[in-house]
C-alpha cells in the first residue's frame, strides 16, 4: 500500500532528513541523496482493504470470461463498504475486441454512459477485463488507459465516491486487482487486497471438508534409495517416515561394516556377480533398472550384493531347480 500524493507532513520530513543529511555528511556536501519519498507498506492479512463481490456480479463477471473466447471488458457498479469496497453488480459497454487487447467503441461509448441512469453512472468505479488465457499482468495499453481514468479523477471534487478499481482476470482463475482510493490518498496492488468473491453452499462445504480432512504427504528428496510407499524401492522419493526407516538401517549396517577389511572389486566382477541374481517378479524393462541401480550401488558406494537382497528383492538361482536367497 502506498499513498497517491505527498501529503504536506510528508514533505516537510522530506526536506527535514534532506538538510539533516546535508549538514552531518563527511567531507564534500554529496551532489545527490538518495531518499524513499513514497515507501510500499506491506499490509497484515487483518490490514487488508476488501473488495467484495455479489452473487449475481461474481456470475456475471465468470461467465462473460468463460463465455467470450477474445479479450472482453466490463464496468462494475460499486459503492463503499464497512471493510472496503461491494461490487453489486457488472454492466458491459459497447467495444471492439481481439485476442489480446479491448477498447471502448470510441463512437458509441460516450452515448452510452450519457444513458445511463444516475443510479448507475454515479456507481460505475471499476473497470474490469478478461485476458482469456494469458496471464493477469497489465499491458502498456492498460496501463495506459488506467492513468487516464485516474487522472480525470485526480482533477474531480475529493469525495467518498473518489475511488475507482480496475481488474483483470483469464479463465484460469488468475486476477490483478488495483484500488485508487483519491478521497482517502491510497493505492493498494494485488497482494494489498482481499477478494472476496460469492461461492455456492456446496463451495463452501467442499473447501470446509477439504481443510477439515485432508492434508498434503510430505515428500523427502534424498540422494539414497529407499521405499516410497507404493512397493517401488530405489527412486530417492518416499515419504519422511519411510527415509527416517532406511536411513536408520543404512546406518546401522554401515556402522556394523566399517572396520571390516572388504577386497575391493572392479565393475567387470561385479557384474559378472550381478548377472547371477534374479530380481523377481519384474518385467523386463523394470528388471534392467533396478539392475541398473543396484550395480551402481556395488561400484560407487562399494556395498555388497548380499546387503542389497532385502531391498532389491533379489533371488539367485539355485541349479537344482530351487530358488534360494
Amino acid at each position: 500500500m502506498r499513498k497517491i500524493r505527498i501529503e504536506e507532513l510528508d514533505a516537510q520530513r522530506l526536506v527535514q532528513e534532506v538538510v539533516a543529511k546535508a549538514i552531518t555528511s563527511i567531507g564534500l556536501t554529496p551532489e545527490k541523496l538518495q531518499m524513499e519519498i513514497n515507501p510500499n507498506v506491506k499490509l497484515k492479512e487483518e490490514e487488508k482493504i476488501e473488495i467484495a463481490f455479489s452473487e449475481m456480479a461474481e456470475k456475471k463477471m465468470y461467465y462473460l470470461i468463460q463465455e467470450c473466447e477474445k479479450e472482453i471488458g466490463w464496468h462494475g457498479l460499486v459503492s463503499r463498504s464497512e471493510n472496503g469496497f461491494y461490487v453489486e453488480d457488472i454492466v458491459v459497454f459497447p467495444q471492439e475486441v481481439t485476442g489480446a487487447t479491448v477498447t471502448s467503441d470510441d463512437e458509441l461509448y460516450p452515448t452510452w454512459m450519457l444513458s445511463q441512469p444516475d443510479e448507475i453512472y454515479n456507481k460505475i468505479r471499476f473497470h474490469g477485463h478478461s485476458h482469456v488465457n494469458m496471464a493477469t499482468s497489465p499491458s502498456g495499453v492498460d496501463d495506459t488507459y488506467q492513468e487516464q481514468i485516474i487522472q480525470q479523477f485526480m482533477t474531480s471534487p475529493v469525495d467518498e465516491n473518489n475511488f475507482y478499481i480496475f481488474g483483470i482476470f483469464n479463465k484460469k482463475g488468475s486476477y490483478w486487482l488495483n484500488i485508487y482510493d483519491i478521497y482517502n490518498n491510497r493505492f493498494y496492488e494485488t497482494d494489498d487486497i482481499s477478494y472476496v468473491f460469492y461461492q455456492s453452499d456446496e463451495q463452501a462445504w467442499a473447501k470446509k471438508q477439504i481443510e477439515a480432512n485432508v492434508k498434503e504427504e510430505v515428500i523427502v528428496k534424498t540422494n539414497g534409495y529407499y521405499s516410497n510407499g507404493y512397493g517401488y524401492r530405489g527412486g530417492g522419493y518416499g515419504t519422511e517416515e519411510l527415509y527416517d526407516t532406511w536411513k536408520k538401517n543404512y546406518d546401522k549396517n554401515k556402522n556394523k561394516n566399517k572396520d571390516k577389511e572388504k577386497p575391493k572389486k572392479d565393475e567387470a566382477e561385479i557384474r559378472k556377480e550381478l548377472s547371477g541374481a534374479i530380481i523377481a517378479d519384474l518385467t523386463p524393462p523394470k528388471w534392467h533398472s533396478k539392475w541398473s541401480k543396484c550395480l551402481q550401488r556395488m561400484i560407487s558406494c562399494d556395498e555388497r550384493l548380499e546387503d542389497l537382497i532385502d531391498e532389491y528383492t533379489i533371488t539367485y538361482p539355485d541349479y537344482s531347480g530351487t530358488k534360494k536367497k
